[in-house]
């Protein structure tokens, strides 16, 4: 090939944004029983649910666009409503799912684009067992976590979840 040729391939793909490269989303949503992952270019993916799964609720598409999440709602039996047990999180075409113990997740961000999510759990009743958690997407690793107690400020990425729930 000639050098004007390769000069402009360099070109072009160097006007290529990194979400142009990767899938990016739009959004999700519940649709007879499953989870459908809305692409940005308008392709809809069906992602099985979680066994037992009844809904979702709290979707949201990370600030670059790489990553979509939702909380995973399933049945409880001292309820009459269905319980987000689980955060999943749906990026370059792999599931992952967030659920490091019983409690329910209340509410949740994703913090520095797509790489890390925060959440808040919580008992049922609330007032019992509050635990915040920030994690690595890609691998799930605790990177912090912070149970509150008089006379401890909460940190930072606490506040900015908290701060974005309202």
């Amino acid at each position: 090939m000639k050098a004007g040729v390769w000069l402009a391939i360099s070109l072009a793909l160097s006007m290529v944004t990194p979400t142009d490269r990767a899938d990016t989303y739009l959004g999700a949503r519940w649709d007879a029983d499953a989870v459908v992952v809305t692409m940005r270019d308008h392709r809809q993916l069906v992602v099985a649910k979680d066994a037992e799964q009844v809904g979702l609720e709290q979707a949201a598409v990370s600030s670059d666009q790489s990553a979509v999440g939702w909380l995973a709602t399933y049945p409880n039996c001292c309820t009459s409503y269905p319980v987000p047990l689980k955060l999943m999180v749906f990026s370059g075409g792999q599931l992952r799912v967030f659920a490091p113990n019983e409690l329910p997740v209340w509410y949740w961000a994703f913090r520095n684009g797509s790489r890390e999510v925060c959440y808040q759990q919580e008992t049922v009743h609330g007032g019992f067992g509050v635990r915040y958690e920030l994690r690595e997407v890609t691998t799930g690793k605790l990177l912090a976590h912070f149970e509150p107690q008089q006379g401890i400020p909460k940190p930072a990425w606490v506040q900015e979840l908290e701060a974005s729930r309202h």
